[in-house]
Parts: C-alpha cells; sequence; structure tokens
C-alpha cells in the first residue's frame, strides 16, 4: 500500500497494463531486416519508451539522456530491458514514425479488449456480450465491487490513471 503512494502515474500504467501481447504487432509493422545485419530493440520496450517519452513531455534527447542516467533511468532500464546498450535519438525518431494512426488504432483496440477482459472496463452493451449465466453474474458482481473498494481506496490515483489510459489510447 505504502509502495503506491511513491508511484508516478507513469509507473502506476506500468504495473496495470502488460504490454507484451503487443509484440507481434509491434515486431510485424515496424521491423524489417537490417541490411547492416544489426539487431533492432525489442519493439514493446521502445513502444513504452515512446510512452514515457510523450507522458513527461520530453524531447527524444532529454526521454534518452534519463534512460542513460545511473540513477533517474535505473528503475527505467530495467522495466524496458535496456541493459547493455540504448537507442539512438534518430532510432527513436525512426519507431515512433512507424506507429501510423492505423497502427495505432490496432493497438488501441487491443489494449481496450485487455480492459474489457480484466473487467476493468464497464460492461459492452448487451448486443456485444454473450449471455451469461448466474455464476458468471456473481462472479462479475465481485470483480467490480472489488475493483470499487480499491477505487475508493486509491481514489487519488484515479486521474493519474485515466491519463495513463487516455495516453494509451
Amino acid at each position: 500500500m505504502e509502495k503506491l503512494n511513491t508511484l508516478s502515474s507513469f509507473e502506476m500504467g506500468l504495473q496495470l497494463f502488460d504490454f507484451g501481447h503487443l509484440e507481434p504487432l509491434l515486431a510485424a509493422h515496424i521491423y524489417c531486416p537490417s541490411a547492416k545485419g544489426q539487431t533492432p530493440f525489442h519493439p514493446v520496450s521502445m513502444y513504452v519508451l515512446s510512452l514515457f517519452r510523450r507522458e513527461r513531455k520530453l524531447s527524444r534527447r532529454e526521454a534518452l539522456r534519463v534512460l542513460r542516467h545511473e540513477d533517474e533511468g535505473r528503475w527505467l532500464r530495467r522495466y524496458l530491458r535496456f541493459e547493455e546498450g540504448f537507442p539512438s535519438e534518430s532510432g527513436l525518431r525512426y519507431f515512433e514514425g512507424c506507429i501510423t494512426p492505423e497502427l495505432q488504432q490496432e493497438i488501441n483496440a487491443l489494449q481496450v479488449e485487455a480492459l474489457y477482459q480484466a473487467g476493468l472496463l464497464p460492461n459492452r452493451g448487451a448486443q456485444d456480450r454473450p449471455t451469461k449465466g448466474d455464476d458468471e453474474e456473481e462472479e462479475d458482481a465481485e470483480k467490480k465491487k472489488k475493483f470499487m473498494e480499491a477505487r475508493r481506496m486509491h481514489y487519488r490515483f484515479s486521474k493519474d490513471i485515466l491519463y495513463v489510459c487516455v495516453l494509451l489510447l
């Protein structure tokens, strides 16, 4: 509980979302074999680095400076798994340029679907959801109850979480 008080909205978003399922989509849309034989950085790591940059309103150069900083960037390097090498400013620019509006819409759809699957968004309209039995409805009610309790306990973070969700959309 104490740790939640020390998390930024970005760090909280990283705790809430699993970005791993985006890897095949990002890799398929962005990476192609390198003529120089270079191995590209992990696509999810690059995507989350881009989110970090946008959330903090940093230039690419500033975001990479934070990433390289011994103390300030330690948690970011650990989370993004940038242990040995770092992307260049031009590499990050290239990556961000490949995130087309169409690709971002696909990413958004996957993220929203993940939120539905986790029970963190209200149920869809009746025409979009399958009929549920009593047990499933009780489970849903229990999930909603737990979610609302957590929401009340951490109300002061709700704006930050919403901000991170909006960033992802």
